[in-house]
């Protein structure tokens, strides 16, 4: 009985603690802001399938597919004639659709064909 007892208090106690723990990481305040220099999101076997990263001094997310080669890229800057904008990307890992900016903040379309040549652009207003 006696030890039973004990065993009680202990069951008791750790509880006691374990309620303590989770309601003060339930109570610590939230950051204003998170700092790093890029973020991924893996799949359970550690493969990349997203990334918000800096790119050529830019913001840079990529949505990658199931090859780990780019399906979709946002773009806050491009280093070609492009500004910011969005990159498709076919299976052979060749950009073949941009919608965004050129580098005169104009609004552009252009596409390619499946090896990202002979674009063929959209530039309403021009």
């Amino acid at each position: 009985e006696r030890q039973n007892r004990i065993y009680r208090n202990l069951f008791i106690l750790a509880g006691l603690a374990l309620m303590a723990a989770v309601s003060y990481g339930a109570t610590k305040p939230v950051p204003e802001v998170i700092r790093a220099k890029a973020f991924h999101v893996v799949r359970e076997d550690g493969q990349v399938i997203g990334a918000f990263e800096s790119h050529d001094g830019a913001g840079h997310l990529l949505l990658l597919r199931r090859d780990g080669k780019a399906g979709i890229v946002l773009v806050g800057r491009d280093s070609s004639n492009h500004g910011p904008g969005i990159g498709l990307y076919n299976n052979s890992d060749n950009q073949i659709v941009y919608l965004g900016a050129d580098r005169f903040g104009h609004g552009v379309v252009v596409t390619y064909n499946s090896k990202a040549k002979g674009g063929r652009r959209l530039q309403p207003g021009r």
